[in-house]
């Protein structure tokens, strides 16, 4: 080194480098400086070593930063990691415990529970089953069984030790003083049911109109009911349901009984509550029948609650006449026949006959007895059309609405001119 190189290269002593130890081996031309880096801490170059150079100044130093040991997430069960030099800190979650939070913590080591409770370890909390009669977060607090009330028809109750007894009044037994020696005594369905005792305890039958166990709210009928239509064969009818969303939740269906006006044929239908329509059928042709529709509560003993009747006496239409002809035609006069059958016609009470002329604004009728099984219209106009048709009644004498059949075809006639 110098001008004539009559100086020898000498780089000096190499410079410190924070977090590591240095070790050279001399200072002159391709001596060598060995950096190692601190517990904790890891080199940031490639190379630990500087050189001396020819030009008299050591390589450039490697750098030791700190190591990140939280990095490989050691904390386990949602622990939080704090780095440190050269080591790191869990801070466990709640309920957790140890280097890594690997270990859950019984809660129930510091925390006894009392009067024989058992403690039920839970993450970072604990739960005491307490035995009867005790309370509290520990089993600390006695109950008083008394409380509550626990003893009926007037018994009297008396505590100790987280429980009860119960002295019970003259005519009651059991051990709340539930059972009653005659369980009738009390008149438990009052007037709205029948009471029978059996095997200490009772039922009651609910009259006409009640429901529920002690026969204490009120059933109310359908309203509204009427006929929707009317065939020879059967009957549809409708009907609104109670008034009210508590009336009607009460109820499970309808009964819908019909019985015939000579009592020869009785039949009971029940419809669901959703429904509020029923068709009765294969009935007889003509016939009166009585019908009612109750609301209907079932029981689990199969005895079922029934409200009042709604009633309504509905008659099937009769059959049609038979035979119809027409037997004579003369300029002012049609005559006519038909006939009734023993059996099929045994429910008709009479026959209308009808007859319109074009520019007549209605038929003109005429009612006979179920006896008769002709008819003579006069006074009609001549070389005129007329349409003649008849209709059976259904009815006793001197209804105001008797049944009618469905009309018979018809007959167009022309008088004479």
């Amino acid at each position: 080194m110098g001008r004539r190189c009559q100086a020898e290269v000498d780089c000096g002593p190499p410079a410190e480098v924070k977090h590591a130890t240095l070790r050279f081996n001399g200072t002159r031309l391709g001596a060598v400086a060995l950096y190692a880096c601190d517990r904790g801490y890891s080199l940031s170059a490639p190379s630990h070593i500087r050189v001396c150079q020819p030009h008299g100044v050591w390589s450039e130093p490697p750098q030791c930063l700190e190591i990140d040991e939280c990095r490989s997430q050691p904390c386990l069960h949602g622990g939080s990691c704090q780095d440190h030099v050269a080591g790191y800190l869990c801070l466990c979650s709640t309920g957790y415990e140890g280097a890594h939070c690997e270990l859950e913590r019984d809660e129930c080591r510091a925390h006894l529970c009392r009067n024989g409770g058992s403690c039920r370890n839970l993450p970072g909390a604990y739960v005491c089953q307490c035995p009867a009669g005790f309370v509290g977060v520990h089993c600390e607090t006695e109950v008083d069984a008394c409380d509550s009330s626990p003893c009926q028809h007037g018994g009297r109750c008396e505590s100790g030790g987280g429980a009860y007894l119960c002295v019970c009044p003259e005519g009651f037994f059991g051990y709340h003083c539930e059972t009653a020696s005659d369980p009738c005594f009390s008149s438990p369905c009052g007037g709205r049911g029948y009471c029978l005792a059996s095997n200490g305890s009772h039922s009651c039958t609910c009259k006409v109109g009640y429901t529920g166990k002690d026969c204490a709210k009120e059933l109310f009928p359908p309203t509204a009911l009427k006929m929707e239509r009317v065939e020879e064969s059967g009957v549809s009818i409708s009907w609104n349901p109670p008034d009210g969303p508590a009336a009607r939740q009460m109820l499970d269906g309808y009964a819908v009984t019909y019985v015939s006006s000579d009592g020869s044929y009785r039949r009971t239908d029940f419809v669901d509550r959703t429904r509020s329509s029923h068709q009765l059928r294969a009935l007889v042709a003509g016939r009166a029948y009585n019908i009612s529709v109750f609301s209907v509560k079932r029981n689990t003993n199969n005895k079922n609650d029934i409200s009042r009747p709604a009633v309504l006496l509905a008659r099937t239409r009769p059959r049609p006449v038979e035979g119809f002809e027409v037997t004579n035609v003369t300029a002012s006069t049609i005559s006519v026949r038909w006939a009734l059958h023993r059996i099929h016609h045994a429910t008709v009470s009479g026959v209308r006959v009808s007859i319109r002329h074009p520019e007549a604004l209605r038929d003109q009728a005429t009612d006979v007895e179920r006896s008769v099984d002709r008819f003579t219209f006069g006074a009609l106009l001549p070389g005129r059309r007329y349409t003649i048709q008849l209709t059976t009644l259904s009815g006793l004498r001197g209804e105001e609405h008797p049944t009618e059949s469905l009309a018979t075809a018809p007959a167009h006639v022309w008088t004479r001119e």
